[in-house]
């Protein structure tokens, strides 16, 4: 509605400038939430707020010209004009925060525009910064303004481009990439039901005459349709066609659309505003992630081989008993994942992201789905530290302390952790992989904190089995309410 209504005051009429430094205000403390921050510019909101931008440049030319050639004539009509500016430059930086949003911004800005812009700083409330970028955009010439407009022109996110693939039309630019492919924001030909079009993570994988990567690539789409859990992505289709990308041939796996942001995405959004992430925050999102792969570890014996923060996805939802908005983690890219076939099996390929990497893996030694709990030990560490346990500055000097498992110790002077969570951390960062715990371990150890009575592993398990069984009761109940809305 606020864009809305941003996108409609941007003619000349009586109290136009206040509403629309007003607008912009409201739109920035929105985006000072990462979920808002994505909303808005799925709404549009980066376009809309670069118009009105580029509008006030147009407006700033218009005022006449003093006797010393600058436009100080109508101080009134300047201060009007810039202040309405520095709100959408404001606004615009702090969608910029947002990782998920950067893409865009590129395509906006020449690159000496942009380094002011980043000069702002992320979540910057003072506007001197915005104005002096304003003033800078006000004295920049009409073909470098006609260059911005026509790149906002080109990325409206609601924009259908001319790629066509099969049944889908890719929406807007590349949302992201994976392991080994692209993955674009795509619908359905044909439209959609009675609430507008469904939108799907459409991935690519360009394949040509690579053996191997189609080998892989097919591997992961059995796995995804093995699958069906409320913490893991939903396989929708695939098939191979002609490549987006320019290749000769690409692979495609469609699967459900996760709008929100990453947790990478949400750490890197602490860190920006320097607030720490609640423990309860980091509980809740813990124990859906240990769901999830208890679920691929003993349920399917698939490893994720993978498991970053920009691997978990971020949506929110009202939970059905409380009523209360939380957070939804989803684990994605499953493009490095293997599945054992007897319980002894173990793996020996050196694959995932160096700083999740678990010692086993350094060592080239073979190794379990432990190597998962280990990254997670990783994640864990940086959602309470907002820092990687490891720094990725020195690669050797990175593997060595894996290795070793040295590292910083979690540093929390006020006291705002348990001692629990932290312990937590140095159990599953554990060198040893014989003592470092499995996914129920971990399970019963979380049991703990908020129980008296400790939990049998079987007991862990069952309470796990009741709680899947309960949430796929609930989803397929939701989805037959939906078939009979559409009905």
């Amino acid at each position: 509605n606020i864009l809305g209504r941003v996108g409609d005051f941007q003619s000349k009429m009586v109290g136009r400038d206040d509403i629309l430094i007003a607008g912009c205000s409201l739109l920035s403390e929105l985006a000072f939430d990462d979920e808002n921050s994505c909303h808005i510019r799925q709404s549009n909101g980066i376009f809309i707020l670069t118009k009105v931008l580029l509008m006030e440049c147009e407006n700033a030319k218009k005022v006449p010209a003093g006797e010393d050639g600058t436009r100080a004539s109508d101080p009134m009509h300047e201060t009007q004009v810039l202040a309405v500016a520095a709100h959408a430059v404001k606004a615009l930086r702090f969608l910029f925060s947002l990782e998920r949003n950067r893409r865009s911004f590129r395509r906006i800005f020449a690159p000496s525009i942009f380094e002011r812009f980043i000069e702002i700083g992320q979540y910057q409330r003072d506007l001197e910064k915005c104005r002096k970028l304003a003033r800078v955009l006000f004295d920049l010439p009409d073909d470098k303004l006609e260059s911005m407009r026509k790149a906002i022109g080109e990325m409206r996110s609601d924009m259908e481009s001319d790629k066509r693939i099969r049944d889908y039309l890719l929406v807007g630019d590349s949302i992201g990439k994976g392991a080994f492919g692209t993955i674009w924001r795509a619908r359905l030909a044909g439209g959609g039901g009675a609430d507008g079009p469904v939108y799907y993570a459409l991935k690519e994988i360009p394949i040509d005459a690579d053996v191997q990567l189609e080998k892989d690539t097919h591997r992961e789409v059995s796995l995804l349709q093995q699958m069906s859990h409320p913490n893991i992505v939903k396989y929708v289709d695939s098939f191979t066609d002609r490549s987006i990308s320019g290749s000769d041939r690409g692979l495609y796996i469609v699967m459900e659309l996760v709008e929100g942001s990453s947790l990478m995405e949400l750490i890197n959004s602490h860190s920006g505003k320097n607030q720490r992430i609640p423990e309860r925050n980091i509980r809740d999102l813990l124990i859906q992630i240990c769901h999830g792969l208890y679920y691929i570890h003993k349920k399917k014996n698939i490893t994720h081989r993978d498991l970053t923060p920009s691997n978990i996805l971020l949506t929110t939802e009202v939970d059905s008993l409380t009523q209360l908005s939380r957070q939804r983690p989803i684990l994605v890219d499953f493009g490095l994942a293997r599945q054992k076939h007897t319980e002894i099996s173990v793996m020996s390929s050196v694959v995932g992201t160096l700083t999740y990497s678990c010692p086993e893996i350094i060592e080239r030694r073979p190794y379990t789905e432990k190597a998962d709990i280990w990254s997670l030990g990783v994640i864990l560490y940086q959602m309470i530290c907002l820092k990687a346990p490891f720094s990725e500055n020195n690669p050797l000097q990175t593997a060595a302390n894996i290795v070793e498992g040295r590292f910083e110790p979690i540093n929390d002077p006020t006291k705002e952790y348990s001692d629990e969570l932290k312990e937590l951390v140095k159990t599953m960062m554990n060198p040893d992989t014989a003592a470092r715990p499995d996914i129920i371990e971990i399970m019963m150890q979380i049991n703990c904190w908020d129980r008296n009575d400790r939990m049998t592993r079987r007991d862990c398990m069952e309470r796990t089995d009741e709680l899947y069984t309960r949430n796929m009761q609930l989803e397929t109940q939701v989805q037959s309410l939906m078939i009979d809305k559409e009905r």
